[in-house]
């Protein structure tokens, strides 16, 4: 959960938008997570998990995963709450 959060930190800042949209698959590329036919959904799952506790310490608002055809398309988008780039990053923005 901490490398997904990193990430997710990066492309808010990077997007400056409360919602963020990216392919599973691109996302378990990035947190190095098997993507192999067999391991796919717990690939997912992991994920998920991590996601559910993101959201228990209050760092991400909503997410949902958006099943396309299948989880090899499969899209999750992120929900941040309404704080502007300044109440992310504190020591970097005045």
């Amino acid at each position: 959960d901490k490398k997904l959060y990193i990430i997710l930190t990066k492309w808010r800042y990077w997007d400056k938008r409360p919602k963020i949209t990216r392919t599973i698959k691109f996302l378990a590329s990035r947190i190095h997570l098997s993507w192999k036919r067999k391991n796919i959904a717990g690939t997912v799952r992991s994920i998920t998990k991590a996601c559910d506790m993101l959201i228990e310490v209050d760092k991400i608002n909503t997410y949902r995963v958006n099943k396309l055809d299948g989880l090899d398309s499969s899209t999750i988008t992120f929900t941040f709450k309404k704080e502007g780039v300044k109440g992310m990053w504190p020591r970097f923005v005045n």
